[in-house]
Parts: structure tokens; C-alpha cells; sequence
């Protein structure tokens, strides 16, 4: 069976507490534009696609209008998961939307969206600097393609995302992102 509902979790980078230095100052936290960083990763999902000799996925607005819903609630509501706090699965969470996937696979049909998480983050590291009993804290910010290649590379790297992303019968995708006052980054991208 190809499993339509096929949930999968994957931390992208370890998250580091955000927070100002005791003395010193913080440097800014950069603005991530967020469309910008959504067609990055669908650009690079598809690069990914195409070396495995395999069709692009074509954007798909209203699976990326309900990813972004769920970027944003997981960011809300603190958690990493596919099933919501009150209980929608992805399909779910499409149907209420007013979105089926309908896909034949040889003498049978299968309904339901497909669906890798990922949480990155902002910053990669902390710099720590202690000088005459002032300790200063600096984080080293990621960059917009520092996100978008660490969030394709991980789903690449696991094996349950990758077959999501490499399924020959998926053919359009959303991807919605939502970024938290704390650095976290959470991403949705949603298959059918």
C-alpha cells in the first residue's frame, strides 16, 4: 500500500535557547521574507525531484494556504506534530478547508494528503565572549538558503520524508512557514 497518510516528524537543526546578552547587545534577528523562503524550498524540493528522474511538483495555493494554517498553529501552540490539538489530521485539515486528493493508483483509488514537517531555526549557533566577568552572547544567524537547503536536506536524509517528497504519484505541493518570536521556524509542506 502507498499509505496516503503517511505522518512524519523531523527536527532540522537543534534549537538553541534564544535570549540578549546580560551586557551588550544582541545582533538583529534577521526579517526572513517568508514567500521568498516557501519558493526557495519548493525550487529545491524540485531540484531534488528532477535528479531522480522524476517530474517537478506543481505549487498548488490552496495546500499551501492549508499549510500555512498549520505552520502557524503548531508555532501558536508550541508543538511539532501532524495531528492538531483538536485532533485534524492533515486530510482533515484539508477537507475542512474544502481540499481532496483523490489519486488511482493501478485498480484502486487512495484519498488523503501527504504530509513533512520540519522545525527548523533562525540561528545555527551562539557565540559565548566572557571578558572581566561580562559575558556577551551573539547567535549566528541562517541565512534565507541556509534555511531552505538545511529544511530539503533533512527531508532528504529521512527516509519516511523522502518518499514523500520522491512519490511518483504526487504532482502538486504547498508549503506554508511560520516563524516564532523565539527563532523557531516551523514548516508544513503538504502532497497531493
Amino acid at each position: 500500500m502507498h499509505g496516503r497518510f503517511k505522518l512524519l516528524l523531523v527536527l532540522c537543526s537543534c534549537l538553541l535557547a534564544l535570549g540578549c546578552p546580560r551586557s551588550g547587545a544582541c545582533a538583529a534577528k534577521p526579517a526572513i521574507d517568508l514567500a521568498k523562503l516557501t519558493a526557495r524550498i519548493h525550487e529545491l524540493v524540485n531540484v531534488e525531484r528532477v535528479s531522480h528522474d522524476m517530474a517537478p511538483l506543481a505549487w498548488n495555493e490552496a495546500l499551501a494556504d492549508i499549510a500555512r494554517e498549520h505552520s502557524e498553529d503548531m508555532r501558536d501552540h508550541q508543538y511539532l506534530n501532524h495531528v492538531n490539538p483538536r485532533g485534524e489530521t492533515p486530510t482533515d485539515r484539508g477537507l475542512r478547508a474544502g481540499f481532496r486528493c483523490r489519486k488511482k493508483y493501478d485498480n484502486y483509488y487512495e484519498e488523503g494528503l501527504a504530509e513533512n514537517l520540519c522545525r527548523n531555526s533562525l540561528f545555527h549557533a551562539t557565540k559565548y565572549t566572557s571578558v572581566r566577568d561580562e559575558e556577551t552572547r551573539e547567535f549566528l544567524w541562517n541565512s534565507l538558503e541556509e534555511l531552505a537547503s538545511s529544511t530539503v536536506r533533512s527531508w532528504m536524509e529521512s527516509k519516511k520524508h523522502r518518499e514523500n517528497l520522491l512519490d511518483p504519484h504526487h504532482d502538486t505541493e504547498g508549503i506554508g512557514v511560520a516563524v516564532a518570536e523565539d527563532g523557531k521556524v516551523y514548516i508544513t509542506e503538504l502532497f497531493c
